[in-house]
Formats: structure tokens, C-alpha cells, sequence
């Protein structure tokens, strides 16, 4: 899998959702054995320079099948929304998060 590929797909779809890249921080822990680790931040306010640089440290392939996880991290949304990494089983991905609403039953009548 093309880390930069799947992050672009999963903010693709975020998009739809109204949700925009803010920042975000993500580590990548790639084969013991050739010692590849990296550590990838995108600040807030960030310039399209910076943007592009993100994307080009996370154009790298990993294994995000059966095996251990490889990359970690949060990536901040607009509206308090967020991509968190999971991991089940030996496979790994993003999940987009938000907020969830308050209930009705819990607010209070603001009109009487």
C-alpha cells in the first residue's frame, strides 16, 4: 500500500463529509530490519510548500496486511473530526472520527 495514496483516498472522502485537512502528525515504523523510521508533521496554518512536502515523505510503500502495524498517528480535521490509525487482526487503516451530536433529551429548552 501507497502510504500517500491511502491518506489522499480516506481525506478524498472526508471532503464529501465537509471535513478539510488541518494538521497532523504521523510516525512510520517501517522494517526492523532496514531500519527505516520517520516521523512526519504537517503544521496548523500550514503553507502549500509544507503541504507538499508532507506528501512527498509519506510517497512510500508499506505492507498494511497481516503482520504488525507500521504507521501510527492523527490527522486533524475541520469541525473537531479526525483520521485515527487502526489496527485489527494484523491489517491497519485510517477511520475518520467525529463528534458525536448531543442528544435532544439532554439539552435544555432555551425558549422558555
Amino acid at each position: 500500500m501507497n502510504a500517500r495514496e491511502e491518506l489522499i483516498t480516506i481525506l478524498e472522502t472526508s471532503k464529501k463529509r465537509g471535513f478539510y485537512l488541518v494538521c497532523a502528525e504521523i510516525t512510520y515504523e517501517g522494517d526492523p530490519y532496514d531500519g527505516e523510521n520517520m516521523l512526519i508533521h504537517l503544521p496548523l496554518n500550514h503553507t502549500k510548500e509544507e503541504l507538499d512536502r508532507f506528501y512527498i515523505l509519506l510517497d512510500f510503500n508499506y505492507n498494511n496486511g497481516y503482520g504488525s502495524q507500521h504507521m501510527y498517528g492523527r490527522v486533524w480535521l475541520t469541525y473537531g473530526a479526525w483520521l485515527e490509525r487502526w489496527e485489527y487482526d494484523g491489517s491497519e487503516g485510517w477511520e475518520l472520527k467525529t463528534c458525536p451530536m448531543i442528544p435532544d433529551y439532554l439539552r435544555k429548552n432555551l425558549d422558555k
